[in-house]
């Protein structure tokens, strides 16, 4: 991050770690295995909707069902046919809300039968149906060859390989996606120093932007609802708000657990243990103390790609902001905030690459505990719907 100020005390500026008046961020990052139709509507209305906790999560979502491993979850499309579900105008809608927001692979293809095609079908909808899906994630066993690798992580997944006939990575920039989960994506502690976003370069020579997620219960079967609260403990969320981090958690809450002959339990009412309802109601404190950002995973990535990649310089009561980053503009900046000395007498500006500059809607915000002044662009929480 690069920054540029004069030098006279009373024009010192310097940029906050997250959109006031939050002090830390979490996101869960929710695969959507053997989710239902109605856990789906369930689960967002428990958690995000109007009556619920107010917790801003989305979800991840499958287009196609094989249905050779997640015996239970909805699609897109009914199977692997080009006919929608009788659900797709509704997730049109979640899509276009902001509440699902990542492409968790192309569907369940544990078979091994992934194919290019299904791939153009899923870009050919997005662009008809104007959908944008800011992230993807990878899905199950190494049958999924529709898995994205990288020059690093070149097991079975050849997503990323333009030699291999499921070689579909120059299709997902059209469908909105920007940064991308893979297998090696882990963080060890939730709300470490690791950074959540890191870099790697495709076997097609293009940069990808990945993300890791925090995923506990270290040789145990992946995370599922019944395992939240061993998952998560609450310790852990003091944690990360005390020590001012980000956290992306790793979570499957359509699946209740993985019995012990091997098989797959779907989640039904009431959906969370006790346990596992106080680690959420204690997000929800959180979020609502403005202590935590609690964002769904594309917004709370956006956030941090654009904190990083921005640049600024200060003179006559002006905070000009610019990015040499090809993939932040003035649209991504919301929550980004900065602590100035005079902050009302301040006005921030953004300057495009061709030096074209124009004003970015601020308020001035003071913090409720030290009292400090600063100047930020707003951030808003997601509207709540009632689906």
């Amino acid at each position: 991050m690069l920054t540029t100020q004069t030098a006279h005390a009373s024009t010192r500026v310097r940029l906050r770690d997250y959109p006031y008046p939050y002090r830390s961020a979490i996101a869960i990052s929710n695969d959507c295995e053997f989710t239902s139709w109605e856990t789906q509507l369930s689960l967002y209305r428990s958690l995000s909707g109007k009556n619920g906790l107010g917790l801003e999560i989305s979800n991840s979502l499958f287009f196609f069902v094989t249905n050779s491993l997640c015996h239970s979850t909805f699609s897109y499309f009914q199977g692997t046919s080009d006919v929608p579900t009788a659900y797709a105008p509704v997730l049109r809608e979640m899509i276009r809300a902001g509440y699902i927001d990542t492409v968790h692979a192309y569907g369940d293809f544990d078979d091994g039968t992934f194919q290019r095609r299904y791939a153009e079908r899923i870009a050919d909808e997005c662009q008809r149906m104007g959908l944008a899906l800011v992230a993807w994630s990878n899905h199950g066993s190494d049958r999924n060859f529709q898995n994205l690798g990288h020059r690093r992580l070149t097991q079975y997944q050849q997503g990323d390989n333009p030699d291999h006939p499921c070689y579909h990575l120059d299709l997902l920039k059209g469908m909105g996606v920007c940064y991308h989960w893979v297998d090696d994506g882990y963080t060890p502690k939730p709300g470490d120093e690791t950074p959540i976003l890191y870099h790697e370069e495709a076997r097609d020579g293009r940069g990808l932007i990945l993300f890791r997620r925090y995923r506990g219960l270290v040789g145990q079967s992946a995370p599922t609802a019944s395992r939240l609260p061993e998952q998560v403990l609450l310790s852990d969320i003091d944690s990360i708000v005390a020590n001012g981090r980000a956290c992306i958690v790793y979570q499957h809450f359509g699946c209740w657990q993985k019995t012990s002959e091997g098989m797959f339990e779907a989640n039904q009412p009431p959906y969370f243990s006790p346990e596992g309802m106080r680690v959420l109601e204690r997000l929800a404190e959180i979020s609502r103390e403005g202590k935590c950002l609690v964002a769904t995973v594309g917004r709370l990535l956006r956030y941090l790609e654009a904190r990083d990649a921005v640049a600024f310089t200060v003179s006559n009561n002006e905070i000009m902001v610019s990015s040499a980053s090809v993939g932040i503009g003035p649209q991504d900046l919301a929550g980004v905030t900065f602590y100035a000395p005079d902050p009302e007498r301040m006005r921030l500006t953004w300057r495009a690459k061709d030096g074209a500059t124009h004003a970015l809607p601020s308020r001035v915000f003071r913090e409720s505990e030290t009292g400090q002044p600063c100047i930020g662009v707003p951030w808003k929480k997601l509207e709540a719907f009632q689906w």
